[in-house]
């Protein structure tokens, strides 16, 4: 008998919610989901070229990143402030008291 060949499902990579920009630093808001339900977090990063003109990031920021760095972590923390609840609640009880 032939043996049905299994479906493999790939797992799409997951995005972000919200991104901020400035100059060579950015910030990223994520839903993860736990058992206590969906939560949020923030990964801020740096890009840069190396040596060879590859494209790379890194979570170190020198002094001169610092400032693109404050403006990325307060557009994040504004979006969490205003928007948070959006990305966390489940759809449907939106009326819920």
């Amino acid at each position: 008998m032939a043996e049905k060949a299994k479906e493999v499902k790939k797992e799409e990579p997951r995005k972000p919610v919200y991104r901020a920009r400035y100059g060579n630093c950015s910030g990223a808001l994520w839903v993860n989901e736990t058992g206590k339900g969906k939560m949020l977090s923030a990964t801020f990063q740096k890009y840069y070229k190396d040596a060879q003109g590859n494209d790379k990031n890194t979570g170190s920021f020198g002094v001169n990143d610092l400032q693109k760095l404050r403006l990325c972590v307060e557009d994040v923390f504004r979006e969490i402030v205003v928007n948070g609840r959006k990305y966390t609640e489940e759809p449907g009880n939106e009326g819920d008291v």
